[in-house]
């Protein structure tokens, strides 16, 4: 189980979305708000913390994960590193 407000990549262990990897973003009325896709671009699910796992930010499903979501970054006009740059 995820604690509330551990938030990162993780496993889903049940339901419709079993072995997905996914990325715990907040809660909302008692569960966890979870993207299957890019964050902050794809719909979110509202899932239990029970039912999720942390993953390792190495792992294998993340980096297939980083793979296929990296087209949508640039189709949504994102650049990779860009929210770490302060503008002076």
């Amino acid at each position: 189980m995820v604690a509330r407000g551990d938030y990162g990549p993780v496993l889903i262990l049940r339901g419709d979305h079993k072995g997905t990897v996914g990325y715990y973003d907040d809660d909302e009325g008692g569960r966890a708000v979870v993207y299957l896709g890019e964050p902050f671009v794809s719909d979110p699910v509202l899932l239990p913390r029970g039912t999720l796992q942390k993953v390792d930010a190495k792992s294998a499903e993340l980096e297939k994960w980083k793979r296929d979501t990296r087209g949508s970054r640039s189709s949504s006009g994102c650049r990779e590193g860009a929210h770490s740059r302060i503008p002076r």
